[in-house]
């Protein structure tokens, strides 16, 4: 998988996740001198730039290989995620998604995504990416609102499962319901899943608590051992 970031999974193992700015970082380094030798005429310009631009060229091709590989392993990450199953610490893949699925970076946008949907339902515009299901989802604005919310409130955690329903329910335009060509009738199902979702046991493992540092695309992950306050009315 190109160059990463590698994260302990808590067991003296690493776990790496592939990054694509630091997989094309050496080719894109690399380049730079061939730029200056071309410009200053220590070699030939035509020379230089064929070197810089070959350069440029794999990076592009590294950076779009590591960007792959981070697909392939959030969707085999959601896929077990979507299914429930306890984010233990030792499973040093889900720690990671479901860090990812749950920063606030991630609860922000998604949150942000669903209120776009909500107002589009009542002020359509005139281009809209992927077509609104607006005569099924217009009945359940208050609940689409309602779901925005939710995810919006960061002093409430929320289950890894709830927010893969989330990114599904907004970015899947071939069968979410929310979209022409998903089913008139899943629309009410599918919010009430999400909020359900949501309430899960949210964003812990045997205890651990697992966040995301902001600002760093989900690449550092730390964990602190604080019990799920959560469920024991402690943070609610």
């Amino acid at each position: 998988m190109g160059r990463t970031g590698r994260q302990s999974d808590g067991q003296g193992r690493e776990f790496s996740v592939p990054r694509p700015l630091l997989a094309a970082a050496p080719l894109l380094l690399a380049s730079l001198p061939a730029f200056a030798l071309a410009a200053t005429a220590v070699v030939p310009p035509a020379a230089g730039v064929v070197v810089a631009a070959g350069c440029l060229a794999l990076a592009a091709f590294r950076a779009a290989l590591a960007t792959r590989d981070r697909s392939l392993l959030r969707r085999q990450a959601d896929g077990l995620l979507r299914t429930g199953v306890k984010v233990h610490s030792q499973s040093a893949l889900l720690v990671w998604r479901a860090a990812e699925l749950t920063s606030a970076r991630n609860r922000r946008m998604l949150s942000s995504s669903l209120k776009s949907l909500a107002r589009e339902l009542l002020h359509p515009s005139l281009v809209c990416a992927v077509p609104l299901n607006r005569r099924a989802v217009r009945p359940h604005h208050r609940l689409l609102l309602a779901l925005a919310s939710r995810v919006a409130q960061l002093d409430r955690p929320v289950a890894p499962k709830g927010m893969v329903l989330v990114e599904e329910l907004l970015t899947d335009g071939f069968t979410s319901p929310l979209y022409v060509g998903g089913r008139d009738t899943d629309v009410l199902a599918a919010l009430e899943r999400c909020l359900s979702a949501l309430d899960g046991e949210a964003g812990t493992a045997e205890g651990i608590v697992v966040q995301v540092a902001e600002g760093n695309g989900g690449g550092v992950l730390t964990r602190s051992d604080h019990r799920n306050h959560a469920h024991s009315g402690g943070s609610r």
